[in-house]
């Protein structure tokens, strides 16, 4: 069986020849860096070096299809303007594409956490704005002109194809931050309420266009893979 019909099998309770292997999204460069050195092939795959099976989902959906749907980063479409705003020797404070003001290391960055100093939203204008000027459907701009590219490259593939999405905690949490959001769980339900179905709404439009734009070799196994395993950046993802 491909990988694509064992992992298909497997969602449907049916016969796998074997049990889909898929542990873990990827490893930080510095951690790649070691194990290089430690004699892991410098062009060897990363998953197929720890017998996990290929598939485009979680980190890679965005970056090999190019549509922005979201996964630790929340769906902006457009992102926020990135700018660095002060640096010194060892570290740089930069507003990111979510909106978020970070200080972070200049160098080996990925071997710590960011300092996160300010988030988008604080109150219900703020979340007006955002959700307005930031989180709409923007089809033209999510979506390509053309699909054919997109189809040539998936359209034989023998490997799960899965569209990522920010999860129910973690699109509030890029907006208030931590510690404001559980505050605002307790005294501001409401809001987060407002907020929540807003993320359905946006989520259902992007698959439904997807699934009605997209050409069937490109859109079909997405939106099975999706609906039958559906996977998202949150707290059922990691229990917490």
């Amino acid at each position: 069986m491909t990988t694509q019909e064992l992992f298909l099998e497997t969602c449907r309770f049916g016969s796998p020849a074997r049990s889909h292997r898929w542990e873990v999204c990827g490893a930080w460069h510095s951690t790649l860096d070691r194990w290089h050195r430690e004699g892991m092939p410098p062009d060897g795959d990363f998953h197929g070096f720890f017998g996990m099976e290929t598939q485009v989902s979680f980190l890679t959906f965005q970056n090999e299809t190019g549509l922005r749907t979201g996964f630790t980063n929340s769906p902006y479409m457009p992102p926020f303007p990135t700018e660095v705003l002060s640096e010194d020797e060892t570290t740089r404070t930069v507003r990111n594409g979510d909106g978020v003001v970070q200080r972070e290391l200049k160098t080996r960055a990925d071997t710590s956490m960011p300092q996160f100093l300010s988030f988008p939203v604080r109150n219900r204008a703020d979340w007006e704005r955002v959700r307005d000027e930031h989180l709409q459907l923007q089809p033209e701009l999510r979506f390509p002109a053309d699909w054919t590219p997109l189809e040539q490259r998936f359209r034989n593939r023998d490997f799960p194809l899965g569209m990522s999405l920010c999860g129910a905690f973690g699109h509030p949490r890029n907006l208030f931050g931590d510690d404001h959001l559980l505050v605002r769980y307790y005294d501001g339900p409401a809001l987060l309420h407002e907020i929540q179905e807003h993320w359905v709404w946006l989520y259902k439009q992007l698959i439904d266009m997807l699934d009605h734009t997209a050409p069937p070799d490109l859109s079909l196994d997405a939106i099975k893979f999706l609906i039958e395993r559906v996977r998202y950046w949150g707290e059922k993802v990691y229990g917490a």
